[in-house]
């Protein structure tokens, strides 16, 4: 019984880290620079691109000049390490 319990645990966390977007932020050289939940309101067809796109509130420079939307994630480190950029 208590294996069930743990089981259902664990996979109650795994779902709640990808309940949302999330995003990941670019310098511009393409070097990751950092993870936070949200999708910045980007549309969801521009979630889950293989290339970095600038920061779409405009406000971005320095380390948040870039992101990547990832659709589902498992933690914070399923980012990239670095990305090509590209203006859009």
């Amino acid at each position: 019984m208590r294996s069930i319990v743990i089981a259902l645990v664990c996979s109650l966390c795994a779902s709640a880290a990808s309940a949302g977007p999330l995003t990941c932020w670019y310098n511009s050289s393409g070097a990751f620079t950092g993870a936070d939940g949200g999708s910045r309101g980007l549309p969801e067809t521009q979630w889950g691109m293989s290339y970095a796109i600038p920061n779409p509130d405009g406000s971005g420079s320095g380390d948040y000049a870039y992101v990547i939307i990832l659709p589902t994630y498992d933690s914070g480190n399923d980012c990239p390490e670095s990305a090509e950029l590209r203006d859009e």
